[in-house]
């Protein structure tokens, strides 16, 4: 339900507040109204989209817009045994469209007739390959490609009025507005105090694609587990954002004290209007581990290990890489070590766990030593005939 003025209050202004000259307004509109003549050109030509109220004076509500969703979804995995090892190989999609009515969630109207459509589809490839290469000796070998394309906020409803044919002055080199999205041009976004209409303003095309890699070394030497291995993991983020590109309007009531009074004189508290080239976002990750169970006793268990990370500096690249800017590097002398450790009892079973990890990072490295012991404690059992 929106709040919407009144039959009486669209004509009206309602309390005494200073114009500009310091003439009070109910002297300027002695009868408390404000005459057609004084409405600004796009507020003529815009207010047919403030909607009447339908409960009561000064309330509007209707459920005849429903939001359509349509989430298809769907997963196949095939496993076989061949010369290279144990396959396995997965795949799975998710694929989904939405058409909202009230697409306030980037910046659009909760009034009908400017509904906007989002749409995405989700894909996930994995590859894995596990090989005994001997009776105490394992190799795991995994591939992965994720890719998630998604189009939200897309403006439907309102699209193809031009801003010249609402009462703006419009184009470059006058003092109005030049639209810098023509293909999305249309009912100018005008928000209240209680409801907004027009197109939405904040809509974004988003393509994020992740390969990722690992490899795992295992073998068994007498009461030594070992393992290695190490990882690769890269990430791309394309966005095409809409940042206001045609502007938006907010009237909250600065000039009389009445949003919908300055909406008819054309006094707005806030206008938005934002440029922004479309940006990629490039990530790098590499990790190197190695670590071993020791069976030191039969009921006592060390695991040890170091682990080795490095994380790319971020690298945001504009369109046709116009520009790039990458984030500086932490200074050389920054390093921060952090130390933990860790004792737990559970008594219930006998079993005692206790470990220790130490970290020291620098810059874009990371590295990681572990320790770790379980014990089990020896439980003895008697019956009686």
């Amino acid at each position: 339900m929106s709040t919407c003025p009144s039959c009486k209050r669209r004509s009206t202004v309602c309390r005494s507040y200073p114009a500009v000259s310091g003439e009070p307004y109910p002297s300027v509109f002695p009868t408390g109204v404000i005459p057609q003549k004084a409405w600004s050109n796009p507020a003529k030509a815009l207010l047919q989209y403030v909607p009447q109220p339908n409960r009561g004076d000064a309330n509007f509500s209707t459920s005849r817009y429903n939001q359509l969703l349509r989430d298809n979804e769907g997963a196949l995995r095939v496993d076989a045994n061949t010369r290279w090892g144990s396959l396995a190989a997965y795949y799975s999609l998710d694929d989904f469209f939405q058409d909202n009515p009230y697409p306030t969630g980037q910046g659009g109207a909760n009034v009908p007739g400017f509904n906007a459509t989002s749409l995405g589809r989700a894909q996930l490839f994995s590859l894995g390959v596990t090989k005994a290469l001997s009776p105490n000796t394992l190799n795991e070998f995994h591939l992965s490609y994720m890719r998630f394309a998604n189009r939200v906020g897309q403006p439907v409803g309102g699209v193809g009025p031009k801003l010249s044919d609402q009462g703006f002055v419009e184009g470059p080199g006058t003092l109005g507005i030049v639209p810098l999205a023509p293909k999305i041009e249309g009912i100018e976004n005008v928000s209240f105090n209680d409801f907004t209409f027009g197109v939405d303003t904040t809509g974004e095309t988003q393509v994020n694609n992740t390969y990722q890699g690992t490899d795992n070394f295992s073998k068994v030497i007498g009461k030594h587990s070992l393992k290695v291995g190490g990882g690769l993991h890269l990430d791309q983020v394309n966005v095409n954002p809409d940042a206001v590109f045609n502007g938006s309007f907010q009237f909250v009531g600065t000039e009389t004290g009445s949003d919908f009074a300055d909406f008819l004189l054309g006094v707005a508290s806030y206008y938005r209007q934002g440029d922004s080239k479309s940006f990629y976002l490039r990530n790098k990750y590499v990790g190197l581990f190695a670590q071993d169970n020791w069976q030191v006793r039969p009921n006592v268990t060390l695991t040890y290990g170091l682990r080795w990370e490095y994380l790319q500096s971020l690298l945001i690249s504009a369109l046709k890489r116009l520009a790039a800017v990458r984030l500086p590097p932490l200074p050389p002398l920054s390093i921060l070590l952090s130390i933990s450790y860790g004792l737990l009892l559970v008594s219930y079973n006998g079993i005692l766990q206790g470990g220790f990890s130490a970290g020291l990072s620098r810059c874009s490295h990371y590295a990681l030593i572990r320790t770790s012991f379980t014990r089990q404690g020896l439980h003895r059992t008697a019956s009686a005939e």
